[in-house]
């Protein structure tokens, strides 16, 4: 699931981004200027933090969007500012900010040879937590998931289109929303979050989702064609085996130079 690894990355990726242009900058100013406060009073004089919010983080989004190979299944394009406004609460530009120069003051002297190696440290469990909420709060009880799940059921109108070739698109669309209501999906996302976040916060060592699927909540139809019984079970060791499967893609895409690693957990660490 290629959009689902892109989110992953998004901390590191705005993180080193910036670091990045610390790093050009480097090369460019005398080779006496090696203090990371420099660099550090730079970027917030370049207002480099909120930069990547309105300029770095849309024209992202834009790229996946018009990606051809990208498979994510929703429109970005009406949400792209609820997206950012998402992000901009979940990684706030003073947080990035005290990640980057956190980072540049082990970087830095790393690079210029001033130090034989370096440890930075992302700790990600208060950010999980704040995701959460957001997502909660805002993505999912705000309009954003209006287009979210009408593109959803689109999706899944395309994809059932084939069992069922004697309904049109639009009937199927129509069966879908009345089989899977809105706010019985707004329901299991939110149970679905509220399962996961301590196993990825670290407060507990596994998890169990369960999604409800008796007909007194969706209809017989949905069920026979999904193949289940009355209920869909997600546990901490199925994440394991597609954390697993996203792992080996990466690794394939990092051979290929595409991408690279994903951390995982409440923090990642990176060594020089």
């Amino acid at each position: 699931m290629i959009w689902f690894r892109r989110i992953l990355t998004i901390p590191l990726i705005v993180i080193f981004v910036i670091l990045f242009i610390a790093v050009l900058l480097i090369t460019q100013v005398n080779g006496t200027v090696g203090n990371p406060k420099f660099y550090n009073y730079q970027m917030r004089r370049a207002d480099i933090y909120n930069f990547a919010y309105d300029e770095v983080l849309p024209a992202a989004l834009y790229d996946v969007e018009t990606d051809d190979s990208s498979d994510i299944p929703i429109g970005l394009a009406a949400i792209d500012d609820e997206i950012i406004a998402a992000v901009r609460e979940i990684l706030p530009p003073e947080w990035l900010q005290a990640q980057v120069e956190s980072a540049a003051n082990e970087i830095i002297p790393y690079l210029l040879g001033d130090t034989e190696h370096f440890t930075y440290i992302l700790v990600l469990k208060d950010r999980v937590e704040a995701a959460a909420d957001v997502v909660k709060d805002d993505i999912l009880h705000g309009t954003a998931f209006d287009s979210i799940y009408d593109d959803g059921i689109s999706y899944l109108a395309d994809e059932l289109s084939s069992e069922l070739p004697e309904m049109t698109k639009e009937e199927l669309e129509d069966e879908l929303r009345s089989l899977l209501p809105q706010d019985w999906v707004v329901w299991q996302l939110e149970s679905a979050i509220d399962s996961v976040v301590p196993y990825m916060t670290g407060d507990s060592s596994h998890f169990t989702m369960t999604i409800d699927l008796e007909p007194d909540y969706i209809g017989d139809l949905v069920l026979e064609l999904l193949g289940v019984g009355e209920a869909l079970t997600f546990t901490d060791a199925d994440l394991v085996n597609c954390l697993a499967s996203a792992g080996q893609q990466i690794l394939e895409d990092s051979s290929s130079g595409s991408v690279g690693e994903v951390p995982s957990g409440k923090a990642a660490s990176v060594t020089g």
